[in-house]
């Protein structure tokens, strides 16, 4: 991969560090948006690929631009945290930027305050958040204890959001006074203070809910309001002059919805736009190369991966299934998908690259295709047409690429590529359509996130997939809190899954920003939870 060094961050360490800074507190508040970059950080017109944790501070004495228009290949047809259809990549970077949460994870890797000032727990089941007296929504509201409260009520009402993952734990919440929250959880768990930092706690404001159940839901407390929002095509975000933290240095942030690669690539290269959410892979080397323009690459903890619906009578059928694992060549996948832009998976693990606790000694499932006609002529497999879902357009070549692998043992694949919001639609949890899957599993840094991809009724678990072994691990490994006997049950979690291959992994893609050698401030997390609330563009000289 052509100047693509120190991709992938060190941040294993980091991760497995984050329940110890919880239990600590969170010390004094200040905003995370308004982090002072490290002395390390990038000069602006830097050539090569930036990794994470890398942010490009803005240049002293500089004037801005009042506007940074960002193309995606993501269209949000929802915005809010507590509907089941805003759980991509695209809405939670928004997400980000309209709502605070309690904690906030940085691109360094660390937990720190947002909402809460400080948090404490003595026994892991319950936890204690101090809040910040002087935050207001974007409506007036002052915040307070009671809007926690109403978030997690809310969150309770939507099974398969990012809100109701999040939320889920709790058991109840009490408020000693209006900035004092006493959150106890059903079961101690070391890392619900990381929980509180995902975009699915961000915190709501029920009244402009229940005043306007569509645009109250856009009411947060974040350094962007919305201002303007067409489902599918664009979502406007304008400053929050009266933020707590500290303030954005642009006026708007336009986000625009552009399905094809090749007119993201061309936009980019006419100044159309200032920033893309997601370069096609093959265009990755011409911007790497190209000093008007800035790359972050960063390898996506998230998955790449083939998703059997478990509620299918043939995709059900483990035969069928290990018949086409056996099909498989993932090199082929990867490379003829993103080129030298993403890695083969070199195990049989179900998880994120970064995740702790990666059961890297699990074999990956090889082509052999004599072993995969063999398991198939064992399935209940026909001859039947079956359906592969898959988008958004990078990953089209690779849903081809399966179509034909599985052509040559004698399984007839229909690609239905579509837009990301009809695909996340159609593939919830307990959704009986839905046959295959090619899409993307979004693992975190925090390995309790494999709850989100295999726990019953969890927003990313599209399989629906359902092994009681595995929830009752899930639901005791955050009880514990010695290390190596979390590892012991994470390893036994991936074995499991491994065997009855509800998912599998394909590969792990470097992901890409670019934008324009004026624009800065951008915070790349490898969960793809990016923060743009410091972002900035100069205007030329």
């Amino acid at each position: 991969m052509k100047k693509l060094k120190n991709v992938i961050a060190p941040l294993l360490v980091l991760a497995l560090c984050f329940a110890a800074a919880a239990c600590n507190g969170g010390g004094d508040a200040a905003s995370p948006s308004g982090a002072e970059p490290t002395s390390s950080a990038p000069k602006m017109g830097t050539t090569g690929a930036l990794s994470p944790g890398q942010v490009i501070p803005p240049p002293p004495g500089a004037i801005f631009a009042d506007r940074i228009d960002i193309s995606t290949e993501l269209n949000v047809s929802v915005l809010d945290p507590q509907s089941t259809g805003s759980t991509f990549a695209a809405c939670r970077i928004v997400f980000q930027m309209v709502y605070d949460r309690m904690t906030n994870f940085t691109e360094n890797g660390e937990l720190v305050p947002e909402l809460a000032k400080s948090w404490e727990t003595s026994d892991q089941k319950t936890w204690t958040f101090y809040l910040r007296d002087d935050v207001y929504f974007h409506n007036g509201d002052k915040f307070t204890a009671q809007d926690v409260i109403n978030t997690w009520q809310g969150a309770k009402e939507g099974p398969g959001s990012l809100a109701w993952d999040q939320w889920l734990p709790i058991e109840e919440i009490n408020t000693p006074d209006d900035y004092t929250v006493e959150i106890v959880l059903n079961a101690p768990n070391s890392t619900f203070a990381y929980t509180m930092s995902l975009p699915g706690a961000a915190i709501i404001n029920k009244a402009a809910r229940d005043a306007d159940p569509v645009s109250g839901a856009w009411v947060g407390t974040g350094a962007f309001y919305v201002s303007d929002f067409v489902s599918g095509n664009t979502v406007t975000l304008s400053r929050n002059d009266n933020y707590w933290g500290t303030a954005p240095l642009t006026q708007v942030v336009n986000f625009v919805y552009v399905p094809e690669v090749a007119a993201r690539t061309i936009m980019q290269m006419n100044d159309e736009v200032n920033a893309s959410l997601a370069i096609g892979p093959m265009d990755n080397d011409t911007f790497n190369e190209d000093p008007n323009f800035i790359v972050y690459g960063y390898a996506a903890n998230s998955t790449v991966s083939l998703t059997f619906s478990m509620l299918q009578p043939i995709t059900s059928d483990w035969n069928f299934r290990m018949a086409v694992a056996h099909a498989l060549n993932l090199e082929e996948i990867a490379y003829g998908t993103t080129g030298n832009w993403a890695k083969a998976t070199q195990d049989g693990a179900f998880w994120g690259d970064s995740t702790p606790f990666r059961n890297t000694k699990l074999p990956r499932f090889e082509q052999d295709l004599d072993l995969a006609r063999q398991y198939l002529a064992d399935s209940i497999y026909d001859g039947e047409e079956i359906e592969l879902l898959s988008g958004p357009d990078t990953l089209t070549l690779g849903a081809q690429i399966i179509q034909e692998q599985l052509r040559v043992i004698g399984i007839d694949i229909r690609v239905n590529l579509t837009d990301v919001a009809t695909l996340v639609g159609n593939s919830q949890y307990g959704d009986e359509n839905m046959q295959l899957l090619h899409f993307v599993s979004p693992f975190e840094l925090n390995p309790a996130s494999a709850r989100v991809v295999l726990y019953p009724f969890m927003s990313a678990n599209r399989a629906t997939y359902n092994n009681q072994e595995v929830n009752d691990l899930i639901d005791l490994v955050v009880t514990v809190g010695d290390q190596a006997e979390q590892e012991r049950i994470y390893h036994r979690i991936q074995e499991i899954v491994n065997a009855e291959i509800p998912q599998l992994n394909l590969y792990s893609r470097i992901w890409t920003i670019v934008t324009n050698d004026r624009v800065g401030g951008i915070k790349i997390n490898p969960d793809m939870n990016h923060d743009l609330r410091s972002i900035f563009m100069t205007v030329e000289s």
